[in-house]
């Protein structure tokens, strides 16, 4: 498939996930600023925020995280003989001390976490790392903006097209193909280093602003605050997809060879506006496998070629993390940010109220009859002007409950944090199990 083909199809997935894409931007919203859309009552009247959602990601989030540091091994060893057996032990220490001091995956994991909390879906990709002079096996936290693949996908790591958008500066890209050994002279065309004379705008994606368009890569880069970009950025394209590969040919009647293809799978590696000049193409396959060596006598003749085995394809490098898995699309799911969106905005409605009569307590409203005007100082003893009076509150119902802790409470318990199951109020035997459960690993942890 030709690689401007493949990036068109990739323009089509991202405009299938565009509403998806929107939903991100707004739990990252509605996160980091739970006010929402609330309008001051009045000149300088307090607007109240409740971080219902923030509280309940973090909550979540920090028991998952406890629950897996706390376990005596991160990973088990299933052994396939009496051999394996006596080596399970020190290979579960082995890839134990791996994962926990060797690579540090703590923080990389606790971002895929706190990201599939937040909005649902979160990303990791498998990748080697170079670390003391060895490889290792990781995975690097992604995120789904960064991502692109059919909308209706049900398993990234068999997806009809894959693909990771990485945006370079130009030293970035320079690093990265030293690092990965990508062509030199399409590096430098890329970079407008090569023979061809030219603009190179196209390849440049120079992004500015306040980053809060959901498909601009500077919020990706920077987490969750936004940055202005101020130097060119290349957008490379890490695309996994498949290609017809000839596998053989059968002999029909007459001269004519019937050629048979195969879908193998291929990783391609290009800059946008440079589709035709690929940075890097390679099959994406494990090692081929040596069945038989090639025989050879004394006369250095070759008796029997070497029978080599296809080692297979792999499956793409991506794991897909989901809060909610109501069907089995990968894009279609929920995080707390969707779940408990009411919550927050009635609670930060009933924050609002309670400070505006906080306010009014400190410095009530007065109300005066027209044409009446004096100085006055606000300060204790000092004598309001003649037909300035204050302004008395409406008069609350008595059935109006702007308790705040009730809509918390609730939001707890619809999101599944133990902040619902530890509720003092909440005395149900699922309650005092998940207390129970608690309490253990928090004493485990210590």
């Amino acid at each position: 498939m030709a690689t401007s083909a493949l990036t068109k199809l990739f323009e089509g997935d991202r405009e299938d996930r565009k509403d998806f894409a929107t939903d991100w931007e707004t739990a990252r919203r509605l996160r980091l600023e739970p006010k929402g859309n609330q309008r001051p009552a009045y000149p300088n009247a307090p607007v109240g925020e409740e971080p219902i959602i923030d509280d309940n990601v973090r909550s979540i989030t920090s028991a998952e995280m406890t629950m897996l540091w706390s376990a005596r091994n991160l990973a088990a060893f299933l052994p396939a003989d009496a051999a394996g057996m006596e080596l399970k032990r020190q290979a579960e220490a082995g890839f134990d001390t791996m994962l926990r001091l060797t690579l540090r995956t703590r923080a990389r994991l606790e971002v895929l976490l706190d990201g599939k909390n937040e909005r649902g879906l979160a990303i990791a990709k498998k990748r080697l790392r170079e670390k003391d002079g060895e490889t290792w096996p990781d995975f690097e936290a992604v995120h789904p903006n960064a991502i692109l693949f059919p909308a209706g996908c049900r398993d990234l790591a068999n997806a009809d097209r894959i693909a990771h958008m990485r945006p370079f500066t130009a030293r970035e890209l320079k690093a990265e193909a030293r690092r990965m050994q990508w062509d030199e002279e399409a590096v430098k065309l890329v970079l407008g280093e090569g023979d061809e004379t030219g603009s190179n705008e196209e390849a440049k994606d120079v992004v500015k602003g306040d980053g809060l368009d959901p498909e601009q890569l500077p919020v990706v880069r920077s987490g969750a605050k936004a940055v202005n970009v101020t130097e060119p950025i290349y957008q490379v394209y890490e695309a996994y997809h498949f290609e017809d590969v000839q596998i053989g040919e059968v002999k029909e009647e007459g001269d004519e060879t019937d050629i048979q293809y195969e879908p193998r799978r291929v990783r391609t590696t290009y800059v946008g506006g440079h589709e035709d000049n690929p940075l890097a193409e390679a099959p994406w396959s494990w090692p081929d496998r040596v069945v038989s060596p090639a025989i050879v006598n004394e006369e250095g003749e070759t008796i029997q070629e070497q029978v080599v085995e296809h080692g297979g394809d792999r499956p793409w490098p991506f794991v897909a993390f989901r809060f909610e898995n109501r069907v089995e699309e990968v894009l279609d799911t929920r995080g707390v940010a969707q779940l408990l969106t009411v919550q927050q905005a009635d609670a930060s409605g009933d924050s609002t109220l309670k400070k505006i009569w906080k306010s009014y307590a400190a410095k009530p409203l007065l109300k005066g009859k027209e044409g009446v005007g004096r100085s006055s100082k606000w300060r204790p003893g000092d004598v309001m002007p003649e037909g300035l009076d204050f302004a008395s509150p409406p008069e609350l119902p008595k059935v109006f409950d702007y308790d705040i802790d009730d809509a918390r409470r609730a939001a707890a318990r619809r999101a599944g944090s133990p902040q619902g199951a530890m509720s003092s109020q909440d005395k149900s035997r699922e309650a005092r199990a998940m207390r129970m459960v608690l309490a253990a690993m928090s004493v485990e942890g210590t």
